[in-house]
């Protein structure tokens, strides 16, 4: 694992997440799935930004787009809403 904030890239794959948090990319993949941690989806491929999963982890530290010092919240992550949605039906599209 890297030492440095610096050295790791801009956007980290889940394994590279894992290995920063500590926890097995089964977890992150997890923690992907509930939109508990800030994440990006390019098709099928999952990268979480380098400073989202900072500040995630130090909430107090300053957020790296706003700059604003001693937050004491987590960052909140936007749902995108499912395009289509599900059947009002019930059947799932079946029938």
């Amino acid at each position: 694992m890297t030492t440095s904030w610096d050295d790791l890239p801009l956007q980290l794959t889940v394994e590279e997440a894992a290995d920063v948090l500590r926890v097995n990319r089964n977890q992150v993949y997890k923690l992907v799935r509930q939109r508990m941690i800030p994440h990006i989806r390019l098709g099928r491929l999952v990268r979480i930004p380098r400073d989202e999963i900072r500040y995630w982890q130090h909430p107090d530290a300053a957020h790296p787009q706003t700059a604003v010092a001693a937050r004491t919240s987590r960052p909140k992550v936007e749902v995108m809403p499912v395009r289509g949605g599900l059947p009002a039906t019930g059947t799932h599209g079946r029938g």
